[in-house]
């Protein structure tokens, strides 16, 4: 469509469709680096026309407004590419928005599992159930023991909408001004990858519902790092509590049968524990109540255990109120992988610890377990922005979520890149409505800590 003589024209009608052409000149504008050879072949042709078009002109080539006025010339309404000009602005944007958002780095990589199959706003429940303990022996001639059914606990959440609005006038095309439309994709990207990452590190550092580091409560009504869950620690970080971070997630166990007691209390020194149930429970097997593990002697009765040793696995003796919730403790979860997840601030004081073969200062320069770990794929640390944990000194290992998964992420019907969209379709024969175009830029999704055993904090702040 050769509009005169104008340079815009003479770049835009090279024996092309209207549609290309303008397709590919937003996103020259945008700068969109296409992937479709067809697309890149049409980008090139432009170039060698006379470089990249600006906005101003695609919209004068489509519309002949050449008053800003916003109305379209009545020989131009047959184009059907006009009416489809706010849509295809809006296609444009959003390519080049979602390119942007991939390129930008993902600081969770890594560091959760993903539910495919959140689907509507409704609430959704994870359900985390513990399995069974040990398989006793079976006499000959003798019956099958009650294994029991491991205990479930539910974690709820629901898909959470952000977004906005962007507003392009007729008053940015008239006066085309470049740098405002080319920078609106790549800094929509970054915001939503900001956002993303504000909420994801609020899950880890237990903030997500606006409180203090460690004030978000799990499915047991406790907060995530506490003595109860065995994973916490107000050590700042070095070598020793590197190593003693690391042994406590890896001395985490799988859990079995659930039960309460019954004892009003069960004192700290008592070796006999009454249950609501000892079903599934044997001789030898290790249970915990609250911040204590113990070992069971024998088991007496369907609600009873006696000659039980208290204060097992480095744990202290202390006493219990009636209907605390008893864990059947099975087997340690083999972790093959744990994260590290730090605070920018302390990067070079980490990198030290970590990255010398010997450990730095050890007065027999003795070997450094971190940095074979790490060399070995077993070990992996992540550097995060402060502004996203919310301390300088808090930090936390995470448990590769492939073998014990902590934080789970869902995004509705798995679109995991925002999305743009025309908020104001404009009526025929008009570009604009109130001499503007709007365009919403939604994301939506939502997580939860499931498995706060698969999590470890340390820091004076937790």
């Amino acid at each position: 469509i050769a509009l005169g003589s104008s340079t815009g024209a003479q770049r835009l009608s090279m024996g092309l469709s209207p549609r290309d052409k303008y397709e590919a000149g937003l996103e020259m504008i945008f700068g969109y680096v296409p992937k479709d050879e067809k697309q890149k072949a049409l980008h090139e042709s432009l170039r060698k026309a006379g470089g990249r078009p600006s906005f101003r002109e695609i919209y004068l080539a489509v519309t002949g407004d050449y008053g800003f006025t916003g109305r379209i010339d009545e020989e131009f309404l047959q184009e059907a590419t006009v009416a489809a000009l706010p849509n295809l602005l809006n296609n444009v944007m959003t390519k080049s928005m979602v390119a942007k958002y991939q390129e930008l780095p993902d600081l969770t990589e890594g560091l959760c599992t993903y539910n495919e199959n959140l689907v509507d706003f409704k609430t959704y429940q994870k359900v985390q159930w513990w399995g069974f303990g040990r398989i006793p022996t079976v006499a000959e001639g003798a019956a099958y023991a009650d294994l029991g059914i491991g205990g479930e606990e539910l974690t709820s959440y629901s898909a959470t909408k952000r977004g906005g609005k962007v507003v392009l006038t007729i008053e940015m095309i008239a006066n085309d001004n470049l740098n405002q439309f080319r920078d609106i994709p790549r800094e929509l990207a970054i915001a939503a990858r900001n956002e993303y990452h504000f909420f994801f590190f609020s899950l880890l550092n237990g903030t997500s519902l606006g409180g203090a580091i460690n004030s978000d409560t799990v499915y047991d009504s406790t907060v995530i790092y506490h003595a109860n869950h065995r994973n916490t620690s107000a050590s700042a970080i070095s070598y020793a509590a590197l190593k003693s971070a690391r042994l406590r997630l890896r001395q985490q166990y799988r859990r079995g049968t659930k039960t309460t007691i019954t004892d009003n209390p069960l004192t700290n020194s008592a070796t006999t524990i009454n249950f609501a149930s000892t079903t599934g429970l044997k001789t030898k097997d290790y249970i915990q109540l609250e911040a204590e593990i113990i070992k069971i002697g024998t088991v007496a009765s369907a609600t009873q255990c006696t000659g039980c040793t208290r204060a097992q696995l480095g744990t202290t003796a202390a006493q219990h109120a009636t209907a605390t919730t008893s864990y059947q403790l099975s087997q340690p979860v083999p972790l093959s992988k744990v994260h590290l997840v730090i605070p920018d601030d302390i990067e070079m004081d980490v990198d030290d610890l970590l990255g010398s073969e010997k450990i730095p200062g050890s007065l027999n320069n003795d070997r450094n377990l971190f940095y074979y770990e790490m060399k070995a794929g077993r070990y992996f640390m992540h550097v995060v922005p402060q502004m996203y944990l919310g301390s300088a000194s808090a930090w936390y290992q995470v448990a590769d979520p492939a073998e014990r998964p902590g934080i789970e992420v869902a995004f509705l019907n798995n679109k995991r890149d925002p999305e743009v969209f025309l908020a104001d379709q404009p009526t025929v024969g008009n570009m604009f409505s109130n001499d503007q175009l709007e365009y919403k830029v939604r994301h939506v999704y939502t997580g939860a800590v499931c498995d706060p055993f698969a999590l470890d904090g340390n820091g004076a702040n937790l």
